[in-house]
């Protein structure tokens, strides 16, 4: 991977949602910075879920358009994915940096237990 200018990337700041989703161990959205692209990318919304893979979406918005639901992109980073996989592996580096207690056994783990 090769970038004229390599992004400087900045999580600002990480915004978990209170409202729990059933299906998911949290929710949330977060801020970033590219420094050296004097660029600022707000609502990136991530999804935790309860087998702890995190998921991390670009910013948009929902409409309606004959009736069907449509997702707009904000920004688009398209042209150039490498681009958001470097955004996205800095986002999943500072979420699991601020909660070391849940990812530092990586998969959750199972027991078996014999009968006596």
């Amino acid at each position: 991977m090769y970038f004229k200018n390599y992004p400087e990337i900045e999580v600002i700041e990480i915004y978990p949602n209170p409202n729990k989703l059933e299906d998911y161990f949290e929710t949330g959205s977060c801020h970033i910075r590219i420094n050296n692209w004097k660029l600022e990318i707000a609502n990136i919304s991530y999804l935790i879920s309860k087998d702890k893979k995190i998921v991390i979406r670009q910013p948009g918005f929902t409409y309606k358009h004959n009736g069907n639901k449509k997702f707009m992109n904000s920004i688009n980073f398209s042209n150039n994915s490498e681009i958001w996989k470097l955004i996205s592996k800095k986002i999943i580096t500072e979420i699991k940096t601020l909660q070391p207690e849940l990812f530092k056994h990586g998969k959750p783990r199972t027991r078996k237990f014999n009968k006596h």
